[in-house]
């Protein structure tokens, strides 16, 4: 389950004059890589994932303080 809220909601979009909505991230953590079949994403999913795991490791890596969880955070979070 991801914990989610909805953000502010954006004013409408130039191209389609509608509002629309998106959702935050509330909790981060590596999404478990030997459950993705990389062949089976899009590009621009691809992209998303590794967006995702790099800003997991560069707001969760200052928090750590053993360099076992450290290593372990670094790889989980590596690019695909």
């Amino acid at each position: 389950m991801n914990n989610t809220k909805p953000p502010p909601a954006e004013p409408p979009s130039a191209t389609s004059g509608q509002i629309r909505n998106a959702f935050e991230a509330l909790t981060l953590a590596p999404i478990d890589r030997r459950l993705i079949d990389v062949q089976m994403l899009s590009p621009a999913e691809l992209k998303w994932l590794n967006d995702y795991h790099a800003r997991v490791n560069r707001e969760v890596r200052p928090h750590l303080t053993d360099n076992a969880t450290t290593l372990w955070l670094d790889e989980a979070t590596a690019e695909l």
